[in-house]
């Protein structure tokens, strides 16, 4: 998928739920390497919106270590990759300039509860 993004507009969203202890991120962090090398590594959400969104539309494959805290704009933002959406900033120092930032990367999570379960 993530070798001919232009043809799908939208992208799946790996979820590794489980146990603690059960090798989750061990299993993202291989696919990652597999597909990028041995500097890829797992990343936690961090509690910034703003970061988050440049994790999102600077890499080809994100994974997400640990996703069991409820951010408000997290599930918001899962969608977005899932839909490829783009995230719209105003260009710094101007009063009107829009600026958007296409999603382009697959993401993989891992998580013990995750938080945006839906029963």
């Amino acid at each position: 998928h993530m070798f001919f993004d232009t043809l799908h507009s939208t992208h799946p969203i790996l979820a590794f739920v489980g146990e603690r202890g059960s090798s989750k991120t061990t299993a993202v962090r291989r696919l990652g390497r597999l597909l990028l090398g041995k500097a890829f590594d797992v990343k936690a959400v961090g509690k910034q919106e703003g970061d988050f969104d440049a994790m999102i539309t600077n890499r080809w494959f994100l994974g997400l270590d640990n996703v069991d805290s409820k951010y408000d704009w997290l599930n918001q933002k899962l969608c977005y990759i899932a839909t490829g959406a783009s995230i719209p900033k105003r260009v710094l120092y101007t009063t009107n300039d829009n600026i958007e930032y296409p999603i382009k990367c697959l993401a993989a999570i891992t998580s013990n509860n995750p938080p945006f379960q839906q029963g």
